[in-house]
């Protein structure tokens, strides 16, 4: 309790100094003022610590991201009329698995939106031209 009155009765007494003082009442308004309007800036950096991300709704959209290729071609294997429908479902899953996996430990990159809509569409162009390269 005395500890309390002491930091209390030093607050007051710097309080009294400075509202003495117009230069000094002027400033600390000013350090106030611009101390409340201070926002910290987000780093923007790729040297992120990486480690397992906890379960939650952010790993599972950046799985369902990475999988969503995987998710349509597993759609196309079920309702194709094709004889190799087989394969096809079983690619897919294989791709969902393993890309999606691969997504949900990517850390975020600058801004969440970019690991939900354009770092999916990596994987698939890769996938586009392995396919064009073997099959010439």
């Amino acid at each position: 309790m005395k500890r309390r009155w002491r930091i209390k009765a030093a607050f007051e007494s710097d309080s009294q100094k400075i509202g003495a003082d117009e230069n000094l009442s002027l400033l600390r308004k000013n350090l106030i003022a611009e101390l409340n309007e201070y926002q910290p800036r987000k780093k923007f950096s790729l040297n992120t610590s990486i480690g397992i991300p906890e379960l939650g709704w952010e790993g599972f959209w950046k799985f369902m991201s990475g999988a969503f290729f995987g998710i349509i071609m597993l759609f196309y294997g079920i309702f194709s009329t094709e004889e190799d429908k087989k394969d096809t479902i079983i690619g897919s899953i294989m791709y969902l698995v393993v890309v999606g996996g691969i997504f949900y430990f990517i850390p975020i990159i600058f801004f969440p939106w970019v690991n939900y809509f354009l770092l999916p569409i990596v994987p698939f162009v890769l996938l586009l031209g392995f396919s064009k390269i073997s099959n010439n």
